[in-house]
């Protein structure tokens, strides 16, 4: 599961991310609770390669959104997911207010274009 979090009076540039399933993971992987979204910006996501972006993307995505990002398992086989920026741009500094998170860590601020999760 991938959630995306923006507060009031905070906002950026947005991201969008390549991924794909894998079949080889290095440690098992438990999902949260999933969110209960204040905005309609909730997604299932299928297929063994996939793209994920901020709402409103290429321009600056809302505040106040909770999405989730469900990635729907393709084959028995896959156990995880790998992320790959295209472009990420979220509000910097200590992730409190905008982030992305993937399994439990959050990513904020600026990341270069083919960093991965």
């Amino acid at each position: 599961m991938v959630e995306f979090r923006s507060s009031s009076g905070h906002g950026a540039s947005g991201f969008l991310l390549h991924g794909r399933q894998e079949k080889t993971c290095r440690l098992p992987r438990t999902l949260g609770a999933p969110l209960t979204s204040s905005v309609s910006c909730d997604r299932r996501v299928e297929g063994d390669t996939f793209v994920i972006k901020s709402p409103g993307y290429p321009g600056q995505y809302s505040h106040n959104l909770e999405c989730q990002f469900t990635v729907v398992r393709g084959q028995p086989s896959h156990c995880g997911v790998q992320l790959l920026v295209e472009t990420f741009i979220v509000e910097d500094g200590s992730c409190m207010f905008d982030y992305l998170e993937v399994q439990g860590q959050r990513l904020c601020g600026q990341l270069s274009p083919g960093f991965t999760r």
